[in-house]
């Protein structure tokens, strides 16, 4: 999907420098690489982080026409506006390199430009002059379900769901067969590396030593990247958001990192965690008011992976209690299911996620806003029972003109609530934000 996303920047009359965002290891560089190499004749990339010296060509002036002078010279190529692709790559390593899409922008709009980085989240919310207005945003996330099956050769089986535009059901082998490749996809998750490991050959010992491998890098980041005072404070948030999500309403609270931990304290820390792209922050809205930011409460939140498969890596969870289930994967599945629910939502609707809570005594999952329903609330469950006092409480109260409830149970209609399964979240996209 993200593809088209490009070719669309390419193509629009109002195209801007693109800056692709995304957490580390989601396949930034690979995707800028391919789309130059099928949509151009020439790709001009240049790695800031792997090449240290092309730093000296952004000190002093950064006018466009001078740095393509440099550019062209350092890469022995002529780069020909209407026909190459220039990829500044890992740019968070060189502000200035940030701060020239300005200029590109301004004086050199006929160039094609994209810039990615590893942390360049965190950059740019460090970065004071950053070029506000003057660059397109793009945000790639993990592999996403669907396109995990198709990983899997199971086109056919992505089609039957993707090209759904109603909320009907398959027949029920495609169903149980579905079920059984979301089971596969909480243990592999949607990074490329892990993913390309599990298509090779099956192998989920493969799978999980390369979710651990990315990790440590994770942790590597933290030490290496972040200022030294914050660092400590980022891994214990880090550490505790699987133990906070395995407990039952899943709220991050402070006091599980210790008795005397603020939030005040913690904020810089949280923000690093959420700006890299490794976690998506979900805070509490109390009515479900327009717009949603204005009710929302940041000091009580949700915290989730962006990657389920990471998280089940975090709770050491091994292949055959994801096959064959046991207690103690029934332990951790309702945390595993409710942060796959955040990463497909986020990804399909590209919206901020909340959840509603009334005086605790009922809680839907996830809150969104939906350019054409209004407030949209989902409430998730685990398995077949679907049973939802919280979500019956809200319907109750606030009369939405839709309510969603996802399960493994097929499509349907419950309670004045819509049914999807939850590997059917890509629906939404067509029959809510785009009906």
């Amino acid at each position: 999907m993200l593809y088209e996303d490009l070719v669309s920047w390419k193509r629009s009359p109002d195209r801007k420098p693109l800056i692709l965002q995304g957490a580390r290891q989601v396949g930034k560089t690979f995707l800028l690489k391919e789309f130059g190499r099928e949509e151009y004749t020439q790709v001009a990339y240049i790695n800031f982080e792997e090449n240290e010296d092309i730093h000296d060509v952004f000190k002093g002036n950064i006018d466009p026409d001078r740095i393509l002078k440099y550019l062209s010279a350092h890469l022995k190529l002529v780069i020909d506006p209407a026909k190459a692709l220039i990829i500044f790559d890992e740019i968070q390593k060189c502000p200035r390199a940030l701060n020239s899409l300005k200029y590109f922008c301004e004086k050199k709009p006929e160039y094609h430009l994209c810039a990615a980085g590893s942390l360049l989240g965190v950059a740019i919310n460090q970065e004071l002059s950053f070029p506000v207005g003057k660059v397109n945003f793009l945000e790639l996330f993990p592999v996403n379900f669907l396109e995990f099956i198709s990983a899997l050769g199971f086109t056919q089986l992505r089609e039957l769901v993707e090209n759904r535009e109603e909320l009907t059901n398959l027949p029920e082998s495609f169903h149980h067969e579905l079920i059984e490749k979301l089971k596969q996809y909480y243990f592999v998750g949607g990074m490329p590396e892990a993913v390309m490991k599990f298509v090779e050959a099956a192998d989920w010992e493969r799978v999980r030593r390369v979710q651990n491998e990315i990790l440590d890098a994770y942790l590597l980041d933290f030490a290496k990247y972040a200022e030294p005072a914050t660092v400590v404070k980022i891994q214990k948030l880090w550490s505790q958001i699987p133990t906070q999500l395995a407990k039952e309403n899943h709220r991050f609270y402070m006091s599980g990192i210790s008795g005397s931990a603020r939030l005040r304290d913690y904020q810089e820390a949280l923000q690093w965690l959420v700006s890299a792209g490794l976690v998506h922050k979900v805070e509490r809205i109390s009515r479900p008011g327009l717009p949603l930011s204005g009710y929302a409460e940041d000091t009580i939140f949700k915290l989730y992976f962006f990657d389920t498969g990471l998280l089940s890596a975090f709770f050491r969870l091994s292949s055959e209690i994801f096959l064959k289930g046991d207690e103690l994967f029934t332990h951790y599945y309702g945390a595993l299911v409710e942060n796959f629910v955040s990463q497909e939502l986020k990804a399909y609707l590209k919206e901020t996620l909340y959840f509603w809570s009334s005086k605790g005594e009922a809680e839907v999952d996830f809150v969104y806003q939906d350019s054409k329903r209004g407030v949209v609330p989902v409430e998730v469950k685990a398995g077949l029972k679907t049973r939802s006092h919280s979500l019956t409480e809200y319907i109750k109260k606030y009369s939405p003109e839709f309510s969603l409830r996802t399960s493994l149970r097929p499509f349907g209609k419950r309670n004045h609530a819509e049914e999807i399964p939850l590997y059917a979240l890509n629906i939404l996209r067509h029959n809510l934000s785009n009906p």
